[in-house]
């Protein structure tokens, strides 16, 4: 939009009745016969009448009001008294000062277009005439609209000069004129862009009847201007000392011969021009020049004058030459805004709207892209990568007037993929083969780099590598062409896994249980009872009441969503429950759904991996049947078709794509394949493999790319690894399974495959991945419980869980993380703990703001050297609040902050002795502010502090931070709220700095500060509001989800926020584990899959499932850990810290390798 800063106003000048902007030195009153003139630059601009006063009441009348200032012509007081002014409907007073008011005494509009306003003066004389040949005058005036309102008061200058009266001589326009040969324009100069200097070139030439005129050695003429002391400046050119320091006149051409004099009057400087004496002052063809070089305004826009004075021209009266000028606003540019900023890259490009507010132009070029948007307000741009944005403005006058506005325009790739496949590997399955795969919408390469190691490599946007891991490990994914490499790395972890078998007993005979993907319950079929029963992982109580299925269950299957559980009832029919999550009371709902009738005895149920389609296994009299239910979206469900196959069906497996549906024949020793059409869309019988071991009673698809086929031969003790393609079974892998083998699942990325045995009450694990040929036993003879009749895999691969005849559900949990023994002394009391980016420090020590009945703790910190396993102590005499050591690899220090300091301590990490300090400023009123809380972004360019006052005022302040120059400036100084309560303070914040998130237990509220595009920080009016009191919170790794764990009055919970729009939902957990948990602290993994969480009920941790808020694994000591509370992750995941409050030690915890 192109808006105009030329403000509105009013002009005036003073014309003599034969010479404009003229007064003539007389002492006769007949003589001057002037007009006061009144003009606008405004549409409607209009006169108010009323009372006229004096000009120090003018907030006692509302009328329109103009004060004529004349007391720089020095007028004696009895001569200005008997000034006349005249004009029809106006109304005049002289005042004090030689000030002339004037006032309508009706109503009176005018236009820019209008005629001016015009008002008679006679009767002045000038018996004192002030030196110099030119005076500046003022106007100042009052209530004209739209001008001005209130009694705030508008000023305007203007020039006249002053000549002798005429003496009956000729007039010098006639023969000689004095124009501009330039053009008039004067560029302003503005704050924020460089000073204009104009130059303008002026003129004598013949005039209309040009003859010959001889100049004598008095004759002269004097260049000057109108001149106000400060901006605004209205009418005026500049100051005078303006023009005294800038402004040069130079002779040009053939005004050589002139003499160029400055006349330094600091009121009034002009010029005084000579011509050469006894030759003429033009010849009659001839043109004098002058150039007036280096004029500097800041006055607001609008016309001036240039006067140029003659005196003593043989001949002639004495004159003036008015000529205009026009002082035109400096181009501008108040704001160029890029949305949305950074963008992200779909399709090769990123789409952002440019906008920008910008005034007084007359062209807006627009780069890198060359275009002209001088007609437009916006723009929409399509960056390949991040680009500066140039807006450049040209406004008229001269090529300096121009305006440039830069912005940055950030591209970020977009990761839309990076993954392993597979994640987990056996801890005995070393070396092992994984799969990355990726794919970044970017323009530039990306670094694949094993953290590990150390090693990087440069590969396309978009690709998959095969990689032997000899030991678990963090590997990153960074696009090159990011400047804040937390905003997008992504991390996937290869973590070793063990067995950890858990009994569960569920008072009944279970057939089969299997997990929720979206939630922590287990459902367990009840086959006696006819019931589905929902229990919780941590102690199997009853999560929900029991919910009536069909006739016998069977068997069952969760949506990979989780929205639907289907149930397999032998009475013929399958029953579809659905799972809501409660909002309102932080639980999940259930409800029979739909209940679907089928042919046949049911065996068997399974689902594709898209959730499209349900598949059911029933045996009829000498056939069987593969039946498929359809979902058909909205809650609706009905069998698409039925396809008969051979005798006996048991279990079904799905390839990975959905295209071919595996059905172990237990009648005939097959495996019958059913494929589907895309040209028929439905599913087809295709053929069958044959030559199968007795008895093929289940069947699992092993490897990612569903090329194997793994199949449970229960009669004949053997699992055969078959290839999909294959049409006889006698060329696979045939593996002995002892114990009567019923069941088998497979890991979700198809690497593992547990089966269960009937006969020996156990368990065997098999490496899958490299496919058949190459599948092995890894461990047998792992605890199942007695007669195992199922096992299911949970679909986040942390569990499996088999079904026994004995009433029991046996978990497998898949667990990542072990014990390391022995704890290290680390003082009285360590509530906390820090891990040094490089891992090779932890910190701990005691928070003095944590509140407890116990005061013997131990002051200062302990370092424990992971490598060594060494320990010293530092700021022994210091009460410590927190520490937190720089995210960089490449920083060295670590900040403390303290009980009654007024700052922050820098330590640098190599003998961690004190470096330097960061001052914390007083407060409102000069009060004191204590930190309680600091955090540091992971990019290392934020540091936050969280003060509280005496006052009880807690305030928010951000440090921009150069760590290598030791330079730390506060941006942001943010008052967060009042509390005189004894308060819980938590803060965390977004790895990549944009948002900050500070947990408040007096009001059991979290504040959110984000960052803005200026650098700041600001308050966001939304807040989370908690019912019960925070333990502690975490933020994922991709920036996406805060994490927030309350327990309270036998209450606990986690409310999940979306950072993007700030909506939470609360989660509560089960009842019982009110007496279960006692929770502390938490961390996250860099994958953002787990959630670590210190348990003082159990001297140990729990690990969450961020997929499930499952209890995934329990780590507990019996003895030598009391009461953990702090908690600290390794940057790379390899190893956790936890200490002892009651123990006064610290404990490791190693990824499991």
């Amino acid at each position: 939009m192109n808006t105009s800063q030329t403000p509105p106003g009013l002009s005036f000048a003073i014309n003599s009745q034969d010479q404009d902007n003229t007064i003539y030195i007389t002492q006769d009153p007949l003589v001057n016969k002037l007009t006061f003139t009144i003009d606008t630059n405004v549409s409607n601009t209009v006169f108010t009448p009323g009372s006229l006063v004096d000009p120090d009441d003018v907030s006692n009348t509302k009328a329109s009001l103009i004060y004529l200032d004349l007391s720089p012509l020095q007028i004696p007081v009895k001569d200005f008294n008997q000034i006349v002014c005249e004009a029809t409907g106006w109304q005049f007073q002289h005042f004090a000062n030689s000030i002339i008011g004037m006032a309508p005494l009706a109503g009176l509009n005018i236009n820019a277009s209008s005629p001016s306003v015009e008002i008679s003066i006679s009767k002045l004389i000038l018996p004192n005439p002030p030196s110099g040949s030119n005076v500046n005058l003022w106007v100042r005036y009052y209530h004209v609209s739209p001008i001005n309102y209130l009694n705030i008061p508008g000023v305007t200058y203007f020039k006249v000069s002053l000549l002798n009266a005429p003496e009956n001589k000729k007039d010098l326009h006639e023969a000689i004129d004095c124009v501009l040969v330039s053009p008039s324009f004067i560029v302003n100069t503005i704050d924020g862009y460089p000073q204009v200097k104009n130059s303008i070139t002026f003129a004598f030439k013949p005039g209309a009847n040009p003859v010959p005129v001889i100049a004598n050695a008095n004759t002269s003429f004097t260049l000057s201007f109108v001149y106000a002391p400060s901006a605004p400046g209205c009418g005026a050119l500049t100051s005078p000392q303006s023009a005294l320091d800038f402004i040069k006149v130079q002779q040009e051409g053939s005004g050589a011969a002139w003499t160029v004099t400055p006349d330094n009057n600091v009121q009034n400087p002009g010029w005084i021009l000579q011509p050469p004496s006894q030759k003429a002052i033009i010849g009659v063809d001839a043109v004098v020049s002058f150039d007036v070089n280096d004029i500097i305004t800041r006055f607001e826009p609008g016309p001036t004058l240039m006067h140029v004075q003659y005196h003593n021209v043989p001949g002639y009266n004495d004159g003036a030459y008015s000529i205009v000028l026009d002082k035109i606003p400096h181009v501008s540019i108040a704001s160029l805004e890029v949305s949305p900023n950074p963008s992200v890259i779909v399709d090769g490009t990123a789409s952002v709207e440019l906008s920008w507010i910008a005034s007084d132009y007359t062209s807006l070029m627009l780069m890198p892209f060359y275009e002209d948007v001088t007609q437009l307000n916006t723009y929409t741009a399509k960056l390949e990568k991040s680009e500066v944005i140039t807006l450049v403005a040209t406004g008229s006058g001269s090529s300096a007037n121009q305006a440039i506005s830069r912005a940055s325009a950030d591209v970020l790739p977009v990761i839309n993929a990076f993954g392993v496949t597979p994640s987990d590997v056996y801890f005995h399955d070393y070396p092992h083969e994984s799969r990355f795969f990726w794919d970044v919408a970017t323009n530039d390469t990306v670094l694949l780099a094993d953290d590990s190691s150390k090693n990087t490599e440069i590969v396309p946007a978009k690709g998959t590598k095969v990689v032997s891991v000899s030991s678990p490990g963090m590997w990153s994914l960074i696009p090159q062409d990011s400047a804040n490499p937390h905003t997008l790395a992504r991390n996937v972890l290869i973590r070793s896994f063990n067995i950890e078998a858990q009994a569960n007993d569920c008072g009944f005979s279970p057939l089969a249980a299997v997990a929720s993907p979206s939630a922590a319950f287990i459902a367990v079929l009840n086959k006696a009872a006819n019931i589905l029963s929902l229990r919780n992982p941590l102690d199997f109580s009853e999560y929900a009441a029991p919910i009536p299925t069909g006739a016998g269950p069977v068997d069952q299957v969760f949506s990979y969503g989780g929205q639907y559980l289907f149930v397999l009832n032998s009475g013929g029919s399958v029953t579809i429950v659905k799972t809501i999550w409660n909002g309102s009371t932080g639980i999940y709902n259930f409800s029979v759904l739909q209940t679907i009738a089928i042919e046949g005895t049911p065996v068997r149920i399974a689902i594709s991996n898209d959730d499209k389609y349900i598949f059911v296994t029933t045996s009829l009299i000498g056939f069987g049947k593969l039946i498929v239910i359809e979902n058909k979206g909205g809650d609706v469900f009905g069998v698409k078709q039925d396809i008969e196959v051979t005798q006996n069906p048991s279990g079904i497996g799905i390839d990975p794509c959905g295209l071919n549906v595996y059905v172990a024949m237990t009648g005939d020793d097959s495996v019958a394949v059913i494929s589907y059409s895309a040209i028929d869309q439905e599913f087809k019988y295709n053929r069958s493999i044959v030559g199968l071991p007795a008895h093929p009673v289940d069947i699992a698809v092993g490897d990612p790319h569903g090329k194997t086929l793994l199949v449970v031969c229960g009669a004949s003790n053997v699992l055969m690894a078959l290839n999909a393609g294959d049409d006889d079974a006698s060329t696979g892998q045939r593996i002995e399974i002892s114990g009567a083998p019923v069941r088998i699942t497979v890991t979700p990325d198809r690497a593992y495959a547990f089966i269960v045995c009937n006969g020996t009450n156990a368990a065997t694990l098999i490496s899958c991945y490299s496919g058949a040929g190459n599948c092995k036993i890894m461990e047998s003879a792992i605890p199942a419980g007695t007669k195992p009749v199922s096992v299911t895999m949970a679909y986040d691969g942390t569990a499996a869980y088999v079904s026994n005849a004995d009433h029991s559900v046996t978990s497998f949990n898949l667990v990542n993380y072990q014990l390391r023994n022995t704890p290290v002394n680390v003082g009285k009391q360590p509530t906390d703990v820090a891990v040094s980016a490089d891992g090779k420090f932890a910190v701990s020590w005691h928070n003095v703001l944590f509140i407890s009945n116990k005061p013997n703790y131990t002051k200062g910190i302990y370092i424990y050297e992971t490598d060594s396993g060494a320990i010293s102590t530092r700021l022994e005499t210091k009460d410590i609040i927190k520490c937190v050591f720089s995210p960089s690899g490449n920083s060295a220090n670590m900040y403390v902050i303290q009980q009654d300091e007024q700052e922050v301590t820098i330590l640098e990490t190599g003998e961690f002795a004190v470096k330097s300090t960061i001052p914390i400023p007083a407060g409102a009123g000069g009060l004191a502010r204590f930190p309680v809380e600091l955090g540091m972004s992971a990019n290392g360019l934020n540091l936050y502090v969280i003060s509280k006052d005496a006052s009880g005022k807690y305030s928010f302040l951000a440090y921009t931070c150069d760590e290598s120059k030791g330079v730390f400036s506060l941006k942001t100084d943010l008052t967060l709220f009042t509390s005189s309560a004894s308060n819980h303070i938590m803060m965390q914040y977004t790895p990549d700095g944009n948002y900050v998130f500070v947990g408040s237990g007096a009001d059991k509220k979290i504040r959110v500060l984000q960052l803005g595009s200026n650098g700041l920080y600001n308050l966001n009016s939304n807040q989370i509001n908690l019912d019960i009191l925070a333990r502690t919170m975490v933020v994922s790794p991709d920036n996406n989800t805060l994490y927030v764990i309350l327990q309270q009055n036998m209450k606990s919970s986690i409310v999940i926020v979306n950072i993007k729009d700030l909506k939470s939902e609360e989660y509560l957990f089960p009842a019982t584990y009110a007496t279960l948990v006692n929770f502390q602290q938490a961390v996250i993994s860099a994958d953002g899959k787990r959630i670590f969480i210190t348990d003082a009920n159990i001297a140990g941790l729990r690990v969450l499932s961020t997929m499930t808020l499952r209890v995934i694994q329990t780590l507990s000591w019996e003895q030598n850990i009391q009461y953990p509370m702090g908690i600290a992750m390794q940057g790379d995941d390899s190893r956790l810290f936890i200490t002892g409050f009651f123990s006064g030690n610290m404990a490791m915890i190693n990824q499991i390798n």
